[in-house]
């Protein structure tokens, strides 16, 4: 089971509490948590204050740039290889040991701003290309919404920037899923 959580800002130790319950609770083997505001030489405490035993991480949080995303996963369920990094994407290769099945998943935490992520649309159609042929999941917080109603709050007026999106997953040829939260 793999989940995503826009934790926004991961520094405080009462956020490692509710991160630890939501991977226990849920049984997930690999994790993305985003917007985590995390720096390099707070990493390893981080990682230590989730009790999560015996799990590595990743983070694209180099060069005193704090982690946008980071990915944990416990290498006893999985083998989770990074194979691109930048700053609003982390693609990974995910073999789970049980089943030896691999898929490759693209975690994703967008830039505020709609030309920030103009980046981040050309980036996931050159990702939809190359992994046209293997399961591939891309999820994450994007910044951006398929449609007006779902958002809450913001700008109520249905800009052309809005639609970046949608052309983005359609150009791809990906479709949402059903999923849980907000």
């Amino acid at each position: 089971m793999l989940g995503c959580w826009n934790i926004r800002g991961l520094n405080g130790s009462n956020k490692h509490k509710y991160v630890h319950d939501w991977v226990v609770k849920n049984n997930l083997k690999v994790i993305s948590l985003l917007e985590t505001k995390v720096l390099e030489d707070n990493m390893s405490a981080v990682e230590h204050g989730l009790n999560l035993h015996a799990w590595k991480f990743l983070s694209n949080g180099i060069d005193g740039t704090a982690a946008r995303i980071i990915v944990g996963w416990d290498p006893g369920e999985c083998d989770v290889q990074c194979i691109k990094m930048v700053q609003q994407l982390v693609s990974c290769k995910i073999n789970f040991k049980q089943t030896n099945k691999c898929i490759t998943a693209s975690f994703v935490y967008g830039l505020h701003t709609p030309a920030d992520r103009t980046s981040l649309w050309a980036e996931i159609l050159m990702l939809s290309r190359v992994y046209q042929d293997q399961a591939w999941l891309l999820l994450g917080d994007f910044n951006a919404t398929l449609k007006a109603s779902d958002s809450k709050g913001g700008d109520v007026n249905w800009s052309g920037h809005k639609m970046e999106f949608g052309n983005c997953l359609t150009q791809a040829q990906l479709s949402p899923l059903p999923y849980k939260g907000l």
